[in-house]
C-alpha cells in the first residue's frame, strides 16, 4: 500500500474540457459503495507523478476540496496520439470490504531454455484480478520463471502462491507464462549452376567422334 501519496483535486462544475486541459488539469469522477458520484479535476503532472509510483493497484488519499479520502485508481483513459491521460476514474476504498483489482504480476529469474538453447519466453498475463481487503493489497506478485526447464513446462494461475485471504478471480486454467521452443531451420534448395548441367545425348556423342579422328 501506498498511504504516504496524496493528490490534491478540486470539486468540478460543468466547465469546458479543452479550457480544463490548457490549464494543466485533468478531468475525473469519483465514485465508491458508501460515496456519491462527484466530477473533479487534478494537475496533470502530480497526477501521472502518482500514477506512476501507485498504478492501479495501490491505495492512496486524495484530498478533495479540504477532505482526505483513501482511494484507488479505477480507470485511466489515454489520448491514442500523444499518450496523455485525458480522464481518470478514483474509486473511494471502504477499508472493512474486499476490493477487486487488477494485481500487476513481476517476473523474476531466469529460464535455462531462454538463456541456453534460444527459446523465448511467452507472457500471456501481465495482470492478476484478485479481490483482497484494502490493507492486504500487494503492489505486485512474482512469478519464478527459472522453474521453466522444459518445453513442456509452464505456470497457470493455479500455480501462483497466494494469501489465504485473498479470492482469485481470474481464471485457475488460465496460462500465465511458458517458453517456446526456438523455430528450426529449413534447408535451402541446392542450386544446380547452368554451366553444371549434364551434356545432352547428342552433345555427348560428337565429343566422342571427335575424340576418335
Amino acid at each position: 500500500m501506498t498511504n504516504e501519496l496524496t493528490l490534491d483535486a478540486l470539486s468540478r462544475t460543468k466547465e469546458n474540457i479543452n479550457k480544463l486541459k490548457k490549464e494543466g488539469y485533468v478531468p475525473g469522477v469519483l465514485y465508491g459503495s458508501k460515496t456519491k458520484s462527484a466530477s473533479l479535476k487534478v494537475k496533470r503532472i502530480q497526477l501521472e507523478k502518482i500514477y506512476l509510483e501507485a498504478g492501479e493497484s495501490s491505495i492512496f488519499d486524495i484530498n478533495l476540496d479540504g477532505k482526505k479520502i483513501k482511494v484507488i485508481i479505477k480507470d485511466i483513459q489515454k489520448s491514442p496520439l500523444k499518450n496523455e491521460i485525458e480522464h481518470v476514474d478514483f474509486y473511494q476504498v471502504d477499508m472493512a470490504k474486499k476490493i477487486e483489482v487488477e494485481l500487476p504480476l513481476n517476473f523474476i529469474g531466469e529460464s535455462k531454455l531462454v538463456k541456453t538453447s534460444g527459446g523465448t519466453l511467452s507472457i500471456n498475463l501481465n495482470t492478476l484480478k484478485v479481490a483482497c481487503l484494502p490493507s492486504e493489497l500487494l503492489d505486485h506478485l512474482d512469478v519464478d520463471i527459472s522453474v521453466l526447464e522444459n518445453y513442456s513446462d509452464h505456470i497457470r494461475v493455479s500455480d501462483l502462491k497466494l494469501p489465504a485471504s485473498f479470492e482469485v478471480l481470474s481464471e485457475v486454467g488460465d496460462l500465465i507464462v511458458n517458453v517456446l521452443e526456438p523455430k528450426k531451420q529449413e534447408a535451402e534448395p541446392a542450386i544446380i549452376a547452368k554451366d553444371a548441367e549434364p551434356a545432352k545425348a547428342g552433345e555427348a556423342k560428337k565429343d566422342d567422334s571427335a575424340g576418335k579422328k
